[in-house]
């Protein structure tokens, strides 16, 4: 036998196809350096729960840490806080390179919220995809599709999912200031403690 048939197993479902919240695990945590050199983290998500379970949100979200003078620094940091704030790591908790915080989020538990944007990017100009708007806590109530599925496209058919090359926005261009729901208890590490691996605090 090669296989048997099953509806379940099949390419539906595979990507989520609303706008909305949802709670989701980071499945991949990539550091690389933008056009500018500066260093840049890519983030892909995986669907924790709801209508969408299990399903990726893919070349959605990017965040580039820039420190070329004191204000881009300050904006940095408060950045890069942010989502760790919200993935609910305590007050204190150090990091000492971007390399311990890429490796870090990997396996983290958050909830995001998408929005449908153009891309104004080569050959998917005018095409929409999916893009992380804000990072939040985990909802306890569970992921929330919002019913906005994909706008058409300007341009000749509506286009690939997503792909790594229109899919890297400058998280700096989005707001952060949102807030869903209660985090989930997570792993509690001592005041002023620094990232170990061996026994990572987040």
């Amino acid at each position: 036998m090669l296989f048997q048939v099953d509806s379940k197993n099949t390419f539906r479902g595979q990507h989520v196809e609303e706008a909305g919240t949802y709670n989701v695990e980071i499945i991949k945590s990539e550091l690389k350096n933008s056009s500018n050199g500066n260093p840049m983290i890519n983030l892909d998500y995986q669907v924790l729960d709801g209508t969408y379970q299990g399903a990726k949100i893919e070349y959605a979200d990017t965040m580039t840490w820039i420190d070329s003078d004191p204000e881009k620094l300050e904006k940095s940091i408060k950045r890069f806080n942010d989502l760790l704030v919200k993935i609910g790591i305590p007050d204190g908790t150090q990091v000492n390179t971007i390399q311990d915080y890429a490796k870090g989020l990997m396996g983290q538990k958050l909830n995001v919220t998408v929005e449908w944007q153009q891309s104004d990017y080569g050959n998917n100009a005018g095409n929409y995809y999916l893009r992380v708007k804000y990072h939040n806590p985990l909802d306890q109530e569970g992921s929330k599709p919002n019913g906005q599925k994909r706008p058409e496209s300007s341009s000749n058919g509506a286009g690939s999912q997503q792909n790594s090359k229109t899919g890297n926005c400058n998280y700096s261009s989005w707001g952060q200031n949102g807030t869903h729901g209660q985090p989930e208890p997570n792993q509690q590490a001592p005041q002023g403690a620094g990232f170990d691996f061996s026994n990572p605090p987040f």
